[in-house]
């Protein structure tokens, strides 16, 4: 028996079927439209590199993109995470790795704006620092010329007696 073979009208209704499921299985979609299952899987297969080359070739998304569909996916879980992934033409792990790169990027303009002001804290206090040493110098110095000061002028007064 030969293979029968299928239009592509009808293997795009099939894969849309398959990605519009709910809580059915693959397995009943197959049977549901009368192939085998090892043939459905084979389109979704084939469908999903495509897609994936899409995304990866000819769909740049921006960072404005990428945060809207973090934030857009964010409260979904399991098979509705699934279905928006499917829906947008991209796939859990560039999802995650999208939230990865903005959370690393944001830590990293931190980690900058912090060595920054730290820099800036720093070299405002080796100025503080040699400030107050040389304050600290001319108030020794002072010090030390008031007590020869009064030595001098008790040398003098006593001199006088």
């Amino acid at each position: 028996m030969a293979n029968p073979k299928f239009s592509d009208e009808f293997k795009m209704n099939a894969i849309k079927l398959a990605n519009n499921r709910g809580d059915r299985s693959l397995k009943d979609i197959a049977k549901e439209l009368n192939i085998s299952k090892s043939s459905l899987d084979a389109w979704l297969r084939n469908h999903r590199e495509q897609l994936n080359q899409l995304s990866s070739d000819s769909k740049h998304w921006s960072a404005q993109e990428k945060l809207l569909a973090i934030a857009e996916s964010h409260a979904l879980t399991g098979e509705e995470l699934s279905q928006w992934c499917r829906m947008k033409g991209i796939f859990e792990h560039q999802l995650k790795a999208w939230k990865r790169e903005f959370i690393e990027g944001s830590e990293k303009k931190n980690s900058n704006v912090q060595t920054a002001e730290l820099k800036t804290l720093k070299d405002k206090n080796k100025a503080l620092e040699a400030d107050l040493k040389r304050k600290n110098k001319a108030l020794a110095e002072s010090a030390a010329l008031l007590v020869l000061s009064k030595k001098f002028n008790a040398l003098i007064s006593g001199e006088e007696d």
